[in-house]
């Protein structure tokens, strides 16, 4: 037996559209147990993974050392995919670092970094392919595999963007049925996506801990090949016999996209997340905000989501052909994974008897956490009520939305800590999506709500500090207009109109 052998892995990233698959391929024959960190032992996603045998829910965070500590305790490996668009790209790189670090002083003997490619790297440091959320793990991975001891066996696992993204609602590439055919439109021109399956997914990561010996040192890039989208649509109209196309926009065209009265429709429509989150994620987003939800907007090294996407899909634009920016060892795959998938057409046949994709595309369901969530992940775990945002950390700024949206997070604080908001149907989230009591969004400091002044703040809520006296009288039917309030200013505000 290899001396990196592991049997009891820890997982950062369990509830994630990668690490779901991950975690069930590992323990479907009793071979490995997982602990899994969660901030949120309650979530739907959590509960799944807990009714699955050898799996045990943790509870944490993994931007807390004492929860690092403690989560690697008593485990011999380790697979680490922390969410970048959580903490953004500076938090990654820094927890990336130390999580390495706590590991080995834990005794950890194998270690899996979840990866995405270093493209400013593979791009020759060209700006234009400047994408944080690729090169903060990219980093990482690096640093992890050039920093190997012999006490710990490593590798990196390079996935990509998840085939599954182009079926499913609040992604990058969410199609749209127009005139009755299911359009794709995307700035991709002639380039070529290298999309990566979820379901084989489970497989590699099986066999990196399976085969420590030769995995130590490696970084797996896998993908099920580089598709054109002419080539996604194509292959969707073989399958379905449906019709279905790929239209080239123009960049700037792309962003306005997600713009508008659509995309708060869909928002809506997202059976597992809490009418708060609808609320907040809904009006909230905007392409200047950061693209990572909880970093601070005023960092300059933050990345807004136009500028982050901008490198994205222009990486994309020059890996034709497995050649540019992004390639793949596909013989290296074949051999790791016989079965693998390995065309777009191949991936449809196999989803279309789970279930016909046509009406699959009129009923699209998240595939990415924060697409079910609404971005509703914290950092910090602090006992305590849910601290509700400030008004100054919404992205639709104007006087009027400020008022309302203050006068809305006031009325919702003093009915939770009176204790009168009992509402089913009302998400235990709050405005902030929290899925617990005990998460707290961490507030802005002093000087951040100087700069923002002229902007109506959110009160806070502490341990310490006593609720001020209601103004208005609670009641749960009270939320329901300021919420249709708030969506009418910010309707004016921006001029929304359908896309």
């Amino acid at each position: 037996m290899s001396k990196y052998q592991a049997h009891k892995i820890f997982i950062i990233g369990g509830t994630g559209a990668q690490g779901i698959p991950i975690i069930q391929e590992l323990v479907k024959d009793e071979k490995y147990t997982v602990r899994v960190m969660t901030r949120d032992t309650e979530s739907r996603r959590a509960k799944d993974l807990a009714a699955l045998p050898g799996v045990e829910l943790f509870k944490g965070s993994f931007a807390n050392e004492i929860d690092l500590t403690n989560g690697f305790e008593g485990c011999d490996g380790a697979y680490i995919n922390i969410d970048g668009f959580n903490c953004g790209e500076k938090a990654e790189i820094f927890w990336g670092i130390r999580a390495y670090e706590i590991a080995l002083a834990a005794g950890v003997k194998f270690y899996v970094w979840g990866n995405l490619d270093y493209t400013l790297k593979k791009a020759n440091w060209d700006p234009k392919f400047r994408c944080g959320h690729y090169d903060g793990k990219g980093r990482v991975g690096e640093w992890v595999l050039q920093h190997a001891t012999p006490q710990m066996g490593v590798a990196a696992f390079t996935t990509g963007p998840y085939i599954d993204m182009i079926l499913a609602p609040l992604t990058l590439m969410t199609p749209k049925i127009v005139n009755g055919v299911v359009t794709w439109s995307v700035p991709l021109g002639l380039g070529e996506v290298a999309h990566v399956a979820l379901s084989d997914c489970g497989i590699y990561a099986r066999w990196l801990f399976d085969n420590p010996d030769r995995a130590n040192g490696l970084d797996l890039e896998v993908a099920i090949s580089h598709m054109s989208y002419e080539e996604i649509a194509t292959a969707f109209t073989n399958v379905t016999g449906k019709p279905a196309q790929y239209i080239d926009v123009p960049l700037s065209k792309y962003f306005e996209n997600f713009r508008g009265l659509d995309t708060i429709g869909t928002v809506l429509k997202m059976p597992n997340m809490s009418i708060w989150a609808k609320l907040r994620f809904g009006l909230q987003f905007s392409t200047q905000s950061p693209a990572s939800y909880n970093t601070d907007p005023t960092d300059p090294s933050v990345m807004t989501f136009e500028r982050n996407f901008t490198g994205f899909w222009n990486i994309w634009r020059e890996s034709q052909g497995n050649k540019g920016v992004i390639t793949r060892n596909y013989e290296l795959l074949d051999e790791i994974h016989p079965n693998r998938i390995k065309s777009v057409e191949e991936w449809f046949r196999k989803e279309q008897e789970k279930g016909d994709l046509w009406e699959r595309v009129n009923n699209m369901v998240p595939v990415l956490k924060w697409s079910e969530d609404g971005a509703s992940g914290v950092l910090k775990l602090a006992l305590g009520t849910s601290v509700l945002p400030e008004s100054k950390h919404l992205l639709f700024h104007g006087p009027a939305v400020a008022k309302v949206w203050g006068e809305l997070t006031s009325h919702i604080t003093r009915s939770r800590l009176s204790g009168v908001d009992n509402d089913s149907s009302v998400g235990k989230g709050g405005i902030c999506g929290s899925a617990s009591a005990t998460e707290e969004r961490t507030l802005s400091t002093k000087s951040e709500a100087e700069s923002n002044a002229g902007e109506v703040d959110a009160p806070r809520t502490t341990n310490n500090a006593a609720p001020a006296k209601p103004a208005l009288k609670p009641n749960r039917h009270a939320h329901t207009s300021l919420i249709h309030e708030v969506f009418e200013v910010t309707k004016q505000t921006h001029g929304l109109s359908k896309a």
